[in-house]
């Protein structure tokens, strides 16, 4: 916190331009398997994420492409991953939301699947 003038806060930082966010954006490539992913969506689904990008902002993200109730398989209302659900960023098994993909990549993959009952979900 900066001093000057008998004022307390430091003046906001300057806005960054939406040209900046783009660049710094990292593209996320998301494959979806099994119910999850609807005939004819493209696969993988592409998304572009300012950083500091989340699992939970990926399936934020998955929401608005997807729809809402599709999501619901993937996380409950609190957003908490379900137990039937699998993320797997980069490779490696993920089951916090709160996860940050790597700060500075400028590609992360992510595979998602939901187990059916008889695959132990």
């Amino acid at each position: 916190m900066a001093v000057s003038d008998r004022h307390f806060w430091a003046p906001a930082p300057p806005a960054v331009p939406d040209a900046d966010i783009a660049s710094a954006a990292t593209e996320v490539r998301v494959r979806l398997f099994g119910a999850l992913a609807p005939a004819g969506l493209p696969q993988p689904v592409v998304l572009r994420l300012a950083p500091p990008a989340t699992v939970a902002s990926v399936l934020a993200s998955l929401g608005r492409v997807l729809g809402p109730e599709r999501v619901t398989d993937l996380a409950d209302t609190h957003g908490r991953k379900r137990r039937t659900c699998r993320l797997f960023v980069d490779g490696r098994a993920v089951d916090e939301v709160e996860t940050t993909l790597v700060p500075g990549a400028r590609r992360t993959d992510i595979e998602i699947i939901v187990l059916a009952g008889i695959e132990g979900g």
